[in-house]
């Protein structure tokens, strides 16, 4: 008897096909998640893009607001328009004078009033691949080319309001003293306070001749005690010794009114210097200089700018500063074998009871308007009121 044969060919390729059905169920899940993870990083890396791209209209646009900032620091009159390259992106900008604007800009209730003069308010936005003003479609590189487009558009917007500050250094005397009773100490004859215009370098100055010692009441008490021999060495407007009745002036305001813009500060009781710079005396650059209590100069002072002391000045040692010194308290100048020169003007409260002032030796307040003229112009500048960006 014949037997049959077995089919050994289709249970193998049955075989051959279950391991393939069961290769594909295996693959599956993995394709399902090698596809979830690819749509993770492209929407990872399209959340960059964009991020990036926000960052960079932020840079833009505070890159356009500061060249704005720049402009207006150079002519505080400009105004207008302009479209700014920056870094393959743009910023559109705008600088609008509040003076003529026809806007209360100041909430006073006035239009195109004199409060708003010197004001301005900068406008920057930046673009990242989208239409600068007045442009196509895409950035553009400021005339009108186009920039390789980034791969995300974005836009940010900077507004900056801002002011030129003009500031001026008042002088209606040489030497002014608050008190007209204060207790001066006038040591002997070689001191000088003139209120004759007279520049650094010797020079006669442009300015009309002022008062040497200025206070706004009776004279009488301050003239009555100087020398015979020391009323010569008060000049300026008028007869020896030129101490004249002049305006009032608030000490403590000025005090007030210049501390902002203080870039050194001493804030002890009591601070003692020996040599220093307080700006520089030699080419004419300002600072400005506060003592919060009682300051001493001991060693050899140089200087230019505004000197502000809330308490008592004391001068031992040599001196050679350009420009206004504003005491709080009492002023001494001691004797000695030091020059003491203050070119340009002094102003002091002096106090109640006590020596108020005390000066002598080779001590010089000398008026000097091109001195206080320079200090007011290189103090003066814009100024940024607030900053919002968005």
């Amino acid at each position: 008897m014949r037997c049959a044969k077995a089919d050994n060919g289709g249970t193998a390729r049955g075989q051959r096909g279950s391991a393939m059905l069961l290769v594909l169920c295996a693959a599956v899940p993995l394709m399902v998640a090698g596809g979830t993870m690819l749509f993770a990083v492209v929407r990872e890396r399209a959340l960059n893009e964009q991020l990036a791209a926000e960052a960079s209209a932020d840079d833009a646009a505070a890159s356009g607001a500061h060249d704005a900032l720049a402009l207006l620091a150079l002519d505080p009159g400009y105004t207008g328009s302009y479209v700014l390259a920056v870094d393959g992106h743009v910023a559109n900008v705008s600088v609008t004078a509040w003076l003529g604007d026809g806007v209360d800009n100041d909430g006073n209730g006035l239009v195109d009033d004199a409060a708003e003069a010197d004001w301005s308010t900068i406008t920057a936005e930046g673009v990242v691949n989208g239409a600068a003003t007045g442009g196509q479609g895409g950035a553009t590189d400021g005339s009108g080319g186009l920039l390789d487009a980034p791969r995300r558009e974005a836009r940010a917007t900077v507004q900056a309001i801002a002011w030129f500050e003009h500031l001026t250094v008042p002088a209606a005397q040489s030497f002014y003293c608050h008190d007209p009773e204060a207790d001066w100490n006038f040591i002997g004859t070689a001191f000088l306070i003139s209120g004759h215009d007279i520049n650094p370098d010797g020079t006669t100055g442009g300015a009309a001749s002022i008062p040497g010692i200025g206070t706004p009441g009776n004279t009488v008490s301050i003239t009555k005690q100087l020398g015979s021999t020391q009323k010569g060495r008060v000049k300026g407007q008028g007869k020896f010794p030129s101490v004249r009745k002049v305006v009032s002036i608030d000490v403590d305001s000025l005090l007030e009114d210049w501390e902002p813009h203080a870039t050194v500060r001493y804030d002890g009781p009591l601070d003692t210097l020996g040599d220093v710079k307080l700006g520089d005396r030699t080419a004419l650059q300002p600072q400005v200089t506060h003592a919060k209590g009682d300051l001493k100069l001991t060693g050899t002072t140089t200087g230019c700018g505004i000197l502000l002391v809330e308490g008592n000045l004391e001068v031992t040692g040599a001196l050679d500063f350009a420009g206004l010194v504003v005491v709080g308290g009492n002023t001494t100048f001691k004797p000695g074998s030091n020059k003491q020169v203050i070119w340009g003007a002094l102003a002091t409260i002096a106090t109640v009871t006590g020596e108020d002032i005390q000066i002598g030796g080779d001590a010089t307040i000398q008026y000097s308007s091109s001195v206080l003229s320079t200090v007011g112009d290189s103090l003066s500048g814009l100024r940024l009121k607030s900053w919002t960006q968005r």
